[in-house]
């Protein structure tokens, strides 16, 4: 059995769907301070993770740092069965501390 390459794409939409984000708001979210020809770039990559099977993401560094949730859970494990409660208590995720940290982004 392979490595779904889609996981890292299926867990960004199910985390951003647990804070109950769209794509758009996620995205309009760190993308604040960045020019228009960066927010397009962002927009694309996070529509191509989210959409395609792709073994690898330009986005999964920065995504896993604004998340912290470590990259190989990100990556290598289907969280889609995930609460926010399980996230909280396996990686101290905190959705409010994203959107605080949202505006550090960089990829």
């Amino acid at each position: 059995m392979g490595v779904d390459r889609r996981l890292f794409g299926k867990n960004l939409i199910h985390v951003r769907e647990l804070c109950q984000w769209t794509r758009t708001e996620f995205i309009e979210m760190f993308t604040l301070n960045m020019d228009s020809k960066s927010r397009r770039r962002v927009r694309s990559l996070v529509w191509m993770a989210e959409q395609r099977d792709q073994r690898r993401s330009v986005l999964a560094i920065p995504i896993s740092n604004l998340f912290r949730i470590p990259l190989h859970a990100l990556t290598t494990e289907d969280l889609t069965g995930e609460t926010l409660e399980t996230l909280r208590e396996r990686f101290q995720f905190d959705p409010f501390e994203v959107t605080q940290r949202a505006a550090e982004f960089r990829f």
